[in-house]
């Protein structure tokens, strides 16, 4: 679909979802500074809507990107002056260290390197480098999710994809990868796990090919992503495959399952497509910008435009701009006091009952029985609101443990009891 990043297969068009995306590709020429730098990135986006899906909804393959192709060879391009020296030894130890140094500053899991996803990688930056040219598109039209299924990372999977061309060092590169934003958003993606990193150089030594290809859901060869030597991977049994269950809505929320009506509501209505592997994660904690999605799209996913809400960590671009703005259009959130919405951020109890009572006009309820939210409570309101309109009960002990995370699984019968609770088995 996506990264998101809870996805699109190969060759399937998207459907529009949002006001910022009109298609499969977004193509802005990126060019940067004298010495003429390029930069060009693609990153998957779900294709069932802004939810989860453009951060931990990454359905399937998807390009959620938009720098795209800048040809080397236009206005005066050839003249890039950088060093002719190639990268030293051990430099994907010095980039793969930089990402995950940024995917940790912004609360996102750390990516391993996946033998299959760098040989994809390295064959697109061999083919830039021998066609003197930076697109995402291979010179025999291949798209990066189909260079990374030929490579046998797999299909229905996660894709994304960074190319530059012009920097002559990992530093530089970088920096310039994360001074733009939908470059930027591909590192921290949530809903990757994987990375190849690859340069070419030219003959003449004048020209460096940069490709880094982001992966999720998909298939590693053995030294890859564990960085076991292929000569000491152990070898595992396969197990039976199990029978499938025809009422599942997803392969880890079986019929049997407690969530299964309010999980089935969500995929049902569009609100959620799961992740990549035909996963819900069912006990995985929300994200902020995954609630904004799920609230924006039960609100008939509205297009605006809305005023850009002056979050520095929601820039235009941002695969969640749209349904983070409408929330912020809409009084109900507002953002924290550094000018910062933190999407990546774990929604909790107690916010998530704010969110749905501010929809509702804040109104009057009595307050609450829970030993843990007295009163005084800055959320006693919209708390009390919640469990009077049935919307959540607390737990057994006779807490409600505002803080906490909300699961996805609680997230999905918190939205189906306050929106459609005669739906509710």
């Amino acid at each position: 679909m996506t990264m998101g990043t809870d996805g699109q297969a190969p060759g399937l068009a998207p459907t529009r979802t949002e006001g910022e995306r009109t298609g499969w590709w977004w193509r802005v020429a990126a060019v940067c500074a004298a010495t003429v730098l390029l930069l060009a990135a693609c990153s998957g986006d779900d294709g069932d809507g802004a939810e989860e899906a453009m951060s931990d909804a990454i359905d399937e393959d998807f390009v959620l990107d938009p720098m795209g192709r800048t040809g080397i060879t236009a206005g005066g391009e050839d003249t890039v002056t950088v060093s002719a020296t190639p990268p030293p030894v051990g430099w994907e130890d010095n980039m793969l260290a930089q990402v995950n140094a940024l995917r940790a500053q912004h609360g996102v899991a750390a990516l391993s390197l996946c033998a299959t996803l760098t040989a994809a990688s390295q064959a697109h930056s061999d083919d830039q480098r021998n066609g003197n040219f930076m697109d995402h598109t291979g010179s025999d039209g291949s798209t990066p999710v189909q260079r990374a299924a030929a490579a046998g990372y797999g299909t229905n999977v996660t894709v994304g994809e960074n190319v530059a061309a012009g920097f002559g060092t990992v530093d530089g590169v970088m920096a310039g990868w994360i001074a733009s934003p939908p470059h930027f958003q591909t590192l921290i993606h949530p809903s990757l796990q994987h990375i190849g990193l690859s340069v070419a150089v030219r003959d003449d030594g004048h020209r460096f090919f940069w490709t880094q290809k982001f992966g999720g859901g998909g298939s590693c060869e053995p030294g890859g992503a564990t960085g076991t030597p292929p000569d000491t991977q152990p070898q595992s049994t396969p197990t039976p495959t199990p029978a499938p269950d025809p009422d599942a809505p997803f392969a880890d929320v079986p019929s049997t399952h407690p969530f299964v009506g309010a999980v089935r509501w969500m995929a049902d209505n569009g609100i959620s497509t799961g992740f990549a592997d035909n996963t819900f994660r069912p006990t995985a904690p929300v994200t902020r910008q995954a609630m904004a999605s799920f609230l924006w799209q039960i609100q008939g996913a509205p297009e605006g435009p809305f005023p850009d809400p002056g979050l520095a960590d929601v820039p235009p671009g941002h695969p969640f701009h749209t349904p983070i703005a409408w929330m912020v259009d809409s009084g109900l959130a507002t953002g924290f006091d550094d000018g910062n919405f933190r999407p990546t951020a774990d929604v909790s109890r107690q916010a998530t009952a704010a969110f749905l009572w501010r929809i509702e006009g804040q109104p009057g309820a009595p307050s609450p029985d829970f030993t843990d939210v007295p009163p005084t409570h800055p959320f006693a309101a919209a708390i009390g609101w919640a469990t009077a309109a049935g919307v959540t009960g607390g737990f057994d002990d006779g807490t409600f443990r505002p803080a906490n995370p909300v699961s996805r699984q609680a997230a999905a019968a918190f939205l189906q009891r306050w929106h459609d609770p005669q739906s509710v088995e």
